[in-house]
């Protein structure tokens, strides 16, 4: 009997191929994600900081200029928390694109994954259908060689 061969097996590899890279943006992605809101996180962190040492500070002898490195440290992390909040944005716009690859790529396979099953049973069903007639071959040969005898 003829073996199956799937002659898109070449397009079936590279639709795995493109799923995979798609998954590894997506993971890609979603860590940038992870580590910008780990780093605003930090940055709340560290204004709370500052304003507990200014309440501790303030009920001690506190300098002028001791007031104003603080405050210019806390103007600092709010700057370096909008910018990270936009770059958060962003991320998270890229993540939503790398999911949207992502399922778009899923999708292609599938289909070809599909097309490939259904060629499979296409050819299974045609194997059974040349099977069956053989043994009807060989029924009827043999009837009909017993009735002549």
């Amino acid at each position: 009997m003829k073996r199956f061969s799937f002659n898109l097996k070449g397009l079936l590899g590279l639709r795995e191929w493109e799923e995979r890279v798609a998954q590894q943006n997506l993971s890609r992605a979603t860590q940038s994600v992870v580590e910008l809101e780990t780093r605003i996180r930090q940055l709340g962190e560290e204004q709370e900081s500052i304003c507990e040492y200014w309440n501790e500070s303030s009920a001690t002898s506190f300098s002028r200029n001791d007031r104003i490195a603080l405050q210019g440290r806390m103007e600092q992390t709010r700057v370096d928390e909008k910018a990270l909040r936009e770059s958060l944005s962003q991320a998270k716009a890229e993540r939503e694109k790398a999911l949207s690859a992502l399922t778009q790529a899923m999708r292609k396979k599938k289909i070809v994954e599909d097309l490939k099953q259904r060629r499979l049973e296409a050819h299974r069903s045609e194997v059974a259908r040349l099977e069956n007639l053989e043994v009807e071959d060989i029924y009827n040969a043999r009837t009909n060689g017993r009735s002549g005898l």
